[in-house]
């Protein structure tokens, strides 16, 4: 199978994979937790977008509904459980060392990219017949396919990480017995 992407779908890779990155980085160096989840949020957003460019929609759906669906919830959860007021926020040594590595990773993967995409490179181009096989487009008719024919495994899905959101907002609900 032959992958052809032109220059507007090589730009919202790039795009896509620096939000990636930046996010990732967010996660390692945000102080309060809430705010790395939400790094997370958008760090698998990201990946569900460079996944969908791709090709691979089975994996991108596995992303949104696994790590932006039942892993978020549980690390809500977890956040919730925690009583922030008492904890320390501090700065992990972590986020100390991966304040340096910025600058580097991106420029690798910009010059990865100049490197891989660069149209001066005659043996990175290959003319392919649009009436070959092994041509690669979105089959949006088998997408669809997998929303109409398994939809009561989504719905199912949807309604456990619904539970589960709402089981973790009841266990960490202060309540307050009265005596009369």
């Amino acid at each position: 199978m032959v992958l052809l992407f032109n220059k507007l779908q090589i730009i919202f890779m790039n795009f896509s994979l620096f939000i990636m990155l930046l996010s990732l980085v967010l996660i390692i160096i945000q102080k309060n937790p809430v705010y790395a989840v939400f790094s997370f949020i958008i760090t698998a957003l990201a990946t569900f977008s460079f996944l969908l460019l791709i090709g691979a929609e089975f994996f991108a759906l596995l992303i949104l509904i696994i790590y932006t669906g039942v892993i978020t919830v549980l690390f809500l959860f977890v956040v919730i459980m925690y009583n922030l007021r008492e904890i320390q926020l501090q700065k992990s040594a972590t986020a100390v060392l991966a304040d340096p590595l910025i600058l580097p990773i991106s420029s690798k993967i910009f010059w990865a990219n100049k490197i891989c995409f660069n149209a001066a490179h005659p043996l990175l181009i290959q003319t392919v017949p649009l009436c070959s096989k092994t041509l690669y487009t979105l089959d949006v008719v088998h997408f669809i396919a997998l929303f109409n024919n398994h939809y009561l495994a989504f719905l199912l899905c949807g309604l456990l990480i619904f539970i589960a959101m709402i089981g973790s907002i009841v266990i960490t609900y202060p309540f307050y017995k009265y005596q009369h």
